[in-house]
């Protein structure tokens, strides 16, 4: 074999024959990762936190969000991101922190199933489906004291 068929043959099994499509994520209950706090209810309201989001959108939202939540005894929101967000999640948390007082805080960590559709550039390769998981976190915050002893949990 010629040093050019080699690296044909090789080039033939790199991602460079393929071109990205579309991300699916997979549906998420953002509730979940906190079924052990009994006085959450399922009207919480999340803030979910993309790349491109504007912090300060997010933690008008999540006060104008807490301020709504009736009645006055369940006040929670839930912040969410996932990936490269996770730094912003946090950063979207600490503010709202400063401006709500005597908030209670529970953290989870976990993982994002997201998979990926590549579609071929050459014809007789395989369109492939990639399955991924990406780091994600979510923060519940809330008014009404939380249980201590759930992991995650600080004041």
């Amino acid at each position: 074999m010629t040093l050019e068929e080699r690296s044909g043959a090789e080039s033939s099994r790199t991602m460079d024959n393929y071109e990205k499509g579309e991300t699916v994520e997979k549906e998420n209950n953002h509730r979940e990762p906190f079924q052990h706090v009994s006085a959450l209810r399922d009207d919480t309201p999340v803030i979910t936190v993309r790349g491109g989001s504007k912090i300060q959108s997010l933690v008008d939202v999540a006060l104008s969000k807490l301020r709504e939540n009736i009645p006055e005894q369940q006040k929670f929101v839930i912040f969410y991101g996932s990936g490269p967000a996770i730094n912003k999640t946090i950063s979207c948390v600490e503010i709202f922190k400063r401006r709500v007082k005597d908030l209670y805080q529970i953290n989870k960590l976990g993982f994002e199933e997201v998979e990926e559709i590549w579609n071929p550039k050459i014809e007789g390769l395989n369109v492939l489906k990639v399955s991924r998981k990406i780091p994600a976190l979510h923060v519940l915050l809330s008014k009404v004291p939380l249980p201590k002893d759930e992991p995650g949990y600080q004041q």
